[in-house]
C-alpha cells in the first residue's frame, strides 16, 4: 500500500486514500449472468484513479471462473478510462478485455490451487460510473443461495500527516500507509505557479526488498497529466525535479503495493 496556505502559495489541503478492500465473497453457482450480479457506483478520478476491490475464495481444482464488468451509465468517452483488474495470487495482475462490441469487460481465471483473488474495479475518468459485476462459474453456497460479491468495506482511512514548514518555504509531511496488493494510496495537494522549480523527496523506514518497487510517489498536474515520479536515488531516498507547466493544484499521490506492509513515510516538497 498512503497539504496549507503560505506565503509560497503551497496549499496541502486534502488527503484522499483510494483504497477499498473487501470481505471474502461467498460462491455463486455457474449461470449466464449470475443470479445476484452487484451494483455498485465508482467516483471518477483522472489523477490518480477511484477504486473499489473485492475478495473471491478461489477452490481451486481447475475450476474455470469469469469475471464480468459492465457499465450501466452509457458514456463511451468516461468507460475508456473504466475498467476490471484480476490480481492472482502466485501471478502478476491480468487486465479484463473488452467483449461483445464494449458492452462488457471480462476476465477469466483457472487454476489447480485453491487461493484469494483480488478483484478491482477502476475509474480514470472524471464522471462516475455505476457498474454491474457479476461471478461465473463458481458452486452454490451451502444453503442453496447463489449470492455473488459482497459490497466493499471501506476501511480506516489513513491518519492524517503531520505537517511542518520551514523558513525558505519546504513542506515537509510525515504519515503512514498499510500496502495492498492492489495498491493502496494517499494523495496531498498543493499549488503551484507556471515556470516555478519544484523538488520532491520521499524517505521511508526500510520494508522487505523482496517486495522490490512496490512503494513510490508520483505528482500530477492541474490538467491531470504526470508531472513527475519518485526515482530511488539510494535505498530509501526518492528524488525527483520538476518545472510546473500550469497554475493550480498539483496532487502528489504515495502509493503502496506491498500487502500487509505498512509505509512510513516523510516527503518533501521544496521550491
Amino acid at each position: 500500500m498512503l497539504l496549507k496556505p503560505s506565503h509560497w502559495g503551497l496549499a496541502v489541503l486534502l488527503l484522499l486514500a483510494t483504497m477499498v478492500i473487501g470481505p471474502a465473497i461467498a460462491a455463486e453457482e455457474a449461470q449466464p449472468m449470475g443470479a445476484a450480479p452487484i451494483e455498485a457506483t465508482l467516483r471518477g478520478n483522472p489523477y490518480s484513479g477511484a477504486v473499489l476491490t473485492y475478495q473471491v475464495a478461489y477452490p481451486g481444482g481447475n475450476t474455470s471462473v469469469l469475471f464480468r464488468l459492465r457499465s450501466l451509465t452509457g458514456d463511451v468517452v468516461a468507460e475508456q478510462a473504466f475498467g476490471l483488474m484480476l490480481y492472482r495470487p502466485y501471478a502478476g495482475p491480468l487486465e479484463a478485455g473488452v467483449t461483445a462490441g464494449g458492452a462488457y469487460r471480462e476476465v477469466g481465471y483457472s487454476r489447480p490451487d485453491a487461493g484469494l483473488l483480488t478483484v478491482q474495479v477502476y475509474n480514470y475518468s472524471r464522471k462516475a460510473i455505476t457498474y454491474e459485476l457479476a461471478v461465473i462459474g463458481l458452486a452454490a453456497d451451502a444453503d442453496g443461495s447463489a449470492s455473488l460479491l459482497s459490497e466493499p468495506v471501506a476501511p480506516e482511512p489513513p491518519a492524517p500527516a503531520e505537517v511542518s514548514s520551514d523558513e525558505d518555504g519546504t513542506i515537509s509531511l510525515q504519515g503512514s500507509l498499510a500496502g495492498n496488493r492492489a495498491g493502496s494510496f494517499a494523495e496531498y495537494r498543493f499549488s503551484a505557479v507556471a515556470g516555478e522549480d519544484l523538488t520532491i523527496t520521499m524517505d521511508n523506514l526500510p520494508i522487505d526488498p523482496a517486495f522490490g518497487r512496490a512503494i513510490g510517489y508520483r505528482v500530477y498536474g492541474p490538467d491531470g497529466s504526470l508531472a513527475a515520479k519518485g526515482v530511488e536515488m539510494r535505498p530509501h531516498h526518492w528524488w525527483d525535479t520538476f518545472v510546473a507547466k500550469h497554475t493550480g493544484d498539483y496532487v502528489l499521490q504515495v502509493h503502496n503495493y506491498a500487502p500487509g506492509v505498512t509505509l512510513t513515510y516523510t516527503l518533501n516538497i521544496e521550491r
